[in-house]
């Protein structure tokens, strides 16, 4: 709902504060099949001056695993957006 867009968890205050919390080469990822907040998700990374889109990486390499939602939304052919990023 969008009312509740501003509670969202990813935004630029959250991701400086991963990426505090990340070793000098951690890595983080998200997924989301939401494409409103995977855009969301995209600005606050951009405005986010500790981490770096990591651009050549692929979801497979990262997390090989697929969630039980995953496999639902892959099943269901809805997509699933990725991003990851390392810290500066």
């Amino acid at each position: 709902k969008r009312r509740h867009h501003k509670n969202r968890l990813i935004q630029r205050s959250f991701l400086e504060s991963c990426a505090g919390c990340l070793q000098s080469d951690g890595w983080l990822a998200i997924k989301t099949d939401d494409a409103s907040y995977f855009e969301q998700i995209e600005a606050a990374l951009t405005e986010c001056k500790s981490l770096e889109r990591w651009k050549e990486i692929q979801p497979q390499n990262l997390i090989p695993e697929l969630t039980d939602f995953e496999r639902e939304f892959l099943k269901e052919k809805r997509s699933v957006y990725f991003v990851a990023a390392r810290r500066v």
